[in-house]
């Protein structure tokens, strides 16, 4: 993480890309020393010394830290429930509402809980987390926490509706609970890391018929995190209260507001906000490099821009995918365009991550010859007009591509010249990325060049490239990579353990769901008098808000 205090002085710069997801024209950036004077001269800090407030775009949150999957929901969550296990800012699993012991054969984890309370003055029991896994485990669940392919004893059962407990889940007393596994399985305390709601709040809403009542249900949220929610405000305004028997110790700052907002960045300049997180992009850095009183924070997040496959069409082939890699070139246009606030990637892995694993594999240079054999190989032919054609039918691509971007628009540009040369024809649809998500889940475009995430846990890996995952919106199967999973999920030796997950990486450049080309950064803004910020891929401030006081 870099911070950015004071950056620079306000200097003319052709408008770059902003961020990952957008880029702009040739305009110049405007001097906003005028439009700042007064800011400048007033210096807009906040006077209530008690209170905190965090500026998120528009939009609705959903409450229920096993349900949400933003990630503005998952963070004002990570502020009203706590795991019992969490990620240190070196992506290390450690104690947060419990300590974990694990026996000698790793099928037995016990689970000794702290004193914590929920909102509602229950104090948390080993109930309230048997409730959190049986919801996860229901028929009708569909949150982002895999727990039916988490190898508890009993869990397919209880999905089955074959049974009403899960057999591996074991209450001890009311501060102890024991979880038993059919058989090792690395990623298990991963799943530990969902926010733990309570039993006696929302036990009513559950019925085995549908979770879709409890999904939408937290008006009033009910969580033992460091804040407990107070009300919502007519303007959207979420008013929150510290948690004053916080297990970690009572929260400094205690009321956080969450504010929404169309532009994030100038609620901050103009004092209605202390924090706010947004793409980085030169133009932000220079409005607020103006104002003299905000910190600027810049890091690596978990998105990348790439190019992805609907591997249920004409890519459903590897080698397919490899010959369009070939043509793509993208890399190297990445090189030639020299985006800013972006580091180049060859794998589907956070270049921050402590886990991060270099793979000797293939590049996808421009290789026309190589692209063409190829083709070759799964049936394409030129006919006498050099189109290229199988079965009777022409080979053309339907692309749907994120707009305003120029890197993408270059890439594809370069991409149509180079195809043609091979007779291939491409029909590109710029697109926001909202209307590329809907083309990929209809499965009704071949490619799309456009913002995915990162898998930030080895769970969420398999999920998204595993065959039939969860989050495995590009229909990509691969029984190699099936069996890797399952070897990375038996492993619990850290180095049998890289090992599996570099052969995994080097399967992924081999088979192309997707070619990752650039991992995007962001940018966290506070205020000055703000003290003990901190943020990573890992870790970041809404997890560690109970720490923040005033200069």
């Amino acid at each position: 993480m870099k911070k950015l205090k004071k950056l620079f002085a306000f200097v003319l710069l052709v408008a770059m890309l902003c961020g990952c997801a957008s880029g702009s024209g040739a305009e110049q950036n405007i001097t906003f020393d005028s439009y700042y004077k007064a800011t400048a001269q007033t210096k807009k800090t906040r006077s209530v010394q008690d209170s905190v407030a965090v500026a998120l775009p528009l939009g609705d949150l959903n409450l229920n830290p096993l349900f949400a999957t933003d990630t503005h929901s998952k963070n004002v969550n990570l502020l009203l429930f706590d795991s019992l296990v969490e990620y240190n800012q070196k992506g290390n699993l450690t104690p947060s509402l419990a300590t974990c012991s694990v026996s000698e054969d790793k099928l037995t984890y016990t689970f000794s809980l702290k004193d914590a309370y929920f909102s509602s003055g229950k104090k948390l029991t080993a109930d309230d987390v048997i409730f959190c896994i049986k919801v996860m485990c229901h028929p009708t669940y569909r949150g982002p926490y895999d727990f039916i392919n988490s190898s508890i004893t009993g869990v397919m059962e209880f999905n089955h509706g074959e049974s009403t407990e899960i057999a591996g889940l074991k209450k001890i007393s009311d501060q102890t609970l024991q979880i038993n596994l059919e058989k090792s399985d690395s990623s298990f305390l991963e799943l530990m890391t969902f926010g733990v709601i309570s039993k006696s709040s929302y036990a009513n809403l559950l019925s085995f018929d549908s979770t879709s009542a409890l999904a939408s249900s937290l008006s009033k949220p009910d969580g033992c995190g460091q804040y407990y929610f107070d009300t919502t405000l007519e303007d959207g305004t979420l008013l929150l209260k510290a948690n004053n028997r916080y297990h970690k110790g009572a929260p400094n700052v205690k009321t956080i507001k969450i504010i929404k907002s169309d532009n994030v960045a100038q609620a901050v300049i103009d004092g209605q906000a202390d924090i706010t997180y947004l793409p980085a992009d030169q133009d932000t850095i220079n409005i607020v490099a103006q104002s003299g009183n905000i910190d600027m924070y810049k890091l690596l997040d978990n998105r990348f821009v790439g190019f992805g496959f609907n591997c249920t069409g004409i890519f459903a082939d590897e080698n397919a995918r490899q010959a369009i890699a070939f043509i793509l070139n993208a890399h190297d246009v990445l090189k030639q365009i020299e985006i800013p606030f972006s580091e180049a990637i060859e794998s589907v892995q956070s270049l921050d991550s402590p886990y991060y694993s270099k793979i000797d594999a293939e590049k996808y240079e421009l290789n026309l010859e190589r692209a063409e054999e190829l083709l070759k190989s799964v049936g394409y032919a030129k006919d006498g007009s050099g189109k290229l054609y199988k079965n009777g039918e022409p080979f053309v691509i339907n692309i749907a591509a994120q707009n305003e971007n120029s890197f993408i628009e270059t890439a594809l540009n370069n991409f149509k010249n180079e195809s043609k040369k091979l007779g291939i024809e491409l029909n590109i649809e710029y697109l926001t990325q909202s209307e590329i998500l809907q083309k990929i889940s209809q499965k009704s475009a071949d490619c799309f060049f456009t913002t995915f995430e990162l898998p930030a846990s080895q769970s969420l890996f398999k999920q998204t490239f595993k065959t039939n995952g969860r989050y495995n919106s590009l229909g990509f199967s691969s029984s190699k990579l099936d069996n890797l999973f399952d070897d990375l999920k038996s492993t619990t030796d850290k180095t049998s353990h890289a090992k599996v997950l570099n052969q995994i990486l080097v399967s992924l450049n081999r088979e192309l769901p997707v070619i990752p080309v650039y991992q995007c950064q962001q940018l966290y803004l506070a205020s000055v008098n703000l003290k003990g910020f901190t943020s990573n891929f890992y870790s970041n401030v809404f997890e560690n808000m109970y720490k923040l006081n005033f200069k």
